[in-house]
């Protein structure tokens, strides 16, 4: 038991955690204290909670003494740290379903679950699919039987889910809704409002929006996407926001994009804070990555809504592709990917055509060559422009993406690499940590400069001023942009290379993905098809295969207690 206990994958807080609470288990304390201490591991991979009628993670289960796991939903209700559903009060809950949270996120899980039944359950407007026809008609701007539905849905229910991959019309069906959702407020901007996880995914909605709206020759509104911490009122300091169930938000229509990125407790937070009578409106992706925190909220919601009951009714998947053609080898690779088919999806590589490469993993030492061969032309591009609109535009052309941060293929490696790289060509690089042509990713929020974690820039100077460097960024629209002294910006790092999970949001004309040589949990199917599907025409996979086959079958299942207590709740069939 002892090996458990000081297992490596365990940090300290969640020994200490463990040792805190399991203090009067006597001769049991050993046992519960390695449970305990694996609870709090899997909520910081992403786990709402340790579920015991599932087989232990393959990373501790060769540490279990027999008979131990098989014991636990015995051993663990003696604890007198442990309460049941029923009464709820103590520091840890163990569902009827075999299920171990920490209190907090047994509330929090309880706080999403009622909202959600409440809105499912209430009142519910005359189906006005034919209104979302006669629209379609009147502005020529011609809606998929899909998105027809997916816009009545959201005229009548006050909860909409709406799943879709990039090119399936996630923003024409929003558009539409509010052109529709228009001639009902007498105040369109205070009525509506858009929102997205993080600063950089409510640009693109509030950018994708404005196109929408223009080809339906809709009037411009002056909506602005905020993040979710900003609509819901953040407090600096404190875990709690301005608007809770006590004080709603004042908007009639709530449409949040990018609900995949979204933590369990702010989801929470979220639906609760949605008056009653209004309408919240839901999109993402539910084949994309998950949320950093804990939770794949959304992904459980929707897919216990494509198969049951009440929450059938008001859960859409949009699976026409309007962005590519119906031959394109991308999307076959992306659908291949998005169902697990590993087989296909290296066929489909293997063909070198139509868009897609492939190029065997160099070692360490020959990723340099590749990094050279493949990006150091387009790079060097920026280190002779002057322009800020041509700058960043060619970092919208190209992506390089890794899963990691550390190691030699991971992402503060490659930026590296790629300095090195071009400071043979500009001695500056390598003589300054600021230089012109620098290109940068915002790791930090800043809601005084308007600029948010994940947004890219670029370093730019004057050809007369060398030295005054300022960073630019897109604006409200692809249109515009800002500029900032460098000492001004919130927190930074190199943008050369950047994680599969900055770049949710993000589209690129073409992708390099690299895979790292060796098998690891952060390799699954939803971060392969999240990489593959940020580009719009092509990409190039660095990768052996056996390891990129091990990614799409290694899909991400994290353990929540949702479509349980949705079924417990008549939501469901069970």
């Amino acid at each position: 038991m002892g090996d458990l206990v000081e297992n490596s994958v365990f940090n300290a807080l969640d020994r200490r955690v463990a040792r805190l609470m399991t203090g009067t288990c006597g001769k049991n304390a050993e046992a519960v204290e390695s449970i305990v201490s694996l609870t709090s591991y899997l909520l910081r991979q992403g786990h709402v909670c340790l579920d015991l009628e599932s087989a232990p993670p393959p990373e501790v289960e060769p540490l279990l003494p027999d008979g131990l796991w098989s014991s636990l939903p015995d051993l663990l209700p003696g604890c007198s740290f442990v309460a049941d559903e029923n009464l709820p009060d103590q520091p840890m809950i163990l569902s009827r379903k075999g299920k171990l949270y920490f209190h907090r996120y047994w509330h929090y899980e309880s706080e999403l679950l009622q909202a959600v039944m409440e809105r499912c359950r209430g009142p519910h407007r005359e189906n006005p699919v034919h209104a979302s026809r006669a629209h379609s008609r009147r502005t020529g701007f011609a809606l998929s039987n899909e998105q027809q539905l997916a816009v009545a849905t959201a005229l009548r229910s006050r909860l909409t889910m709406i799943s879709g991959g990039p090119g399936t019309g996630k923003t024409a069906t929003i558009a539409s809704l509010i052109a529709q959702s228009i001639p009902a407020m007498e105040d369109v901007e205070s009525g509506i409002a858009l929102a997205a996880p993080t600063g950089k995914a409510a640009q693109r909605m509030q950018q994708s929006l404005e196109k929408g709206l223009m080809a339906m020759d809709a009037k411009p509104l002056k909506l602005r996407a905020a993040t979710v911490h900003r609509l819901l009122g953040y407090k600096r300091f404190s875990s709690q926001f301005r608007h809770d169930r006590e004080h709603p938000l004042p908007y009639r229509l709530v449409i949040v994009d990018e609900a995949s990125m979204l933590d369990l407790p702010i989801f929470a937070k979220l639906v609760r804070a949605v008056a009653p009578e209004a309408r919240l409106v839901l999109l993402g992706d539910r084949h994309q990555l998950s949320s950093v925190e804990a939770g794949s909220i959304f992904g459980d919601l929707v897919e216990a809504g494509t198969s049951h009951n009440q929450l059938k009714r008001q859960t859409i998947d949009l699976r026409q592709n309007f962005r590519f053609a119906k031959d394109s080898r991308l999307h076959r690779l992306c659908q291949a990917v998005k169902t697990g088919d590993a087989d296909r999806a290296v066929q489909l590589i293997e063909a070198d055509k139509g868009g897609i490469r492939s190029i065997p993993l160099p070692p360490p030492k020959g990723l340099k060559k590749e990094l050279r061969s493949a990006l150091l032309a387009h790079y060097a591009q920026l280190h002779s422009e002057y322009n800020p609109h041509v700058a960043l535009k060619l970092l919208a052309e190209r992506c390089l993406l890794s899963p990691l941060r550390k190691g030699p293929y991971g992402v503060e490696a490659l930026n590296r690499t790629m300095e090195s790289l071009l400071s043979l060509r500009h001695p500056s690089i390598r003589e300054e940590r600021y230089y012109h042509g620098k290109p940068i990713l915002i790791t930090e929020n800043s809601y005084e400069l308007n600029l948010f974690n994940g947004e890219i820039g670029v370093m730019l100077a004057s050809p007369d001023q060398p030295l005054d460097l300022q960073a630019w960024f897109y604006g409200e629209s692809r249109s515009e942009v800002r500029k900032f002294p460098v000492s001004a910006l919130p927190a930074f790092e190199t943008g050369y290379a950047m994680t599969v999970h900055k770049a949710q949001g993000s589209e690129y004309q073409k992708v390099y993905l690299i895979l790292p040589p060796k098998k690891a949990p952060i390799l699954t199917r939803e971060l392969v098809y999240t990489a593959l599907s940020r580009s719009r025409k092509t990409v190039d996979i660095w990768a052996h295969f056996p390891i990129l086959k091990f990614a799409i079958g290694n899909r991400t299942r994290r353990s929540s207690g949702i479509v349980d207590r949705l079924c417990a709740h008549g939501l469901t069939d069970g």
